[in-house]
């Protein structure tokens, strides 16, 4: 079974980094929730999963740790295809909402910048 995750962070190698480890600390709770779950099941009915948690971290300019996510893939048996969209998509998300900030920071200067006191 694998937990997907998604995060964003500041596009530098060692704030990406960062989110990683700690993305791996938030899940080893659920991981090992989920695992000691299965071996409360009787024997017939467990399925013996193992839970890993995939973390894709995104910078919010676009940057992603690829040398990170292959491997992940890999263990998925995902096709070369499929994991150019998933990359592909994420870092279309991560433009789009660098996109979406920049414009309410816009925003938010011209109301505070005192023209009439009016969102435009």
């Amino acid at each position: 079974m694998y937990l997907l995750e998604f995060t964003q962070a500041m596009d530098n190698p060692a704030t990406m980094a960062k989110a990683l480890r700690a993305k791996a600390r938030q899940y080893r709770t659920a991981e090992d929730a989920l695992e000691r779950g299965q071996q409360l099941l009787p024997w017939s009915q467990r399925k013996l999963t193992t839970v890993i948690t995939v973390p894709f971290i995104f910078g919010v300019r676009g940057a992603v740790m690829v040398e990170e996510c292959l491997p992940l893939f890999q263990a998925m048996r995902l096709p070369k295809k499929i994991e150019r969209r998933i990359l592909a998509a994420g870092v279309r998300a991560a433009i789009a909402g660098a996109c979406d900030m920049c414009h309410a920071r816009l925003v938010v200067g011209v109301w505070v910048g005192g023209r009439g006191g009016t969102l435009k």
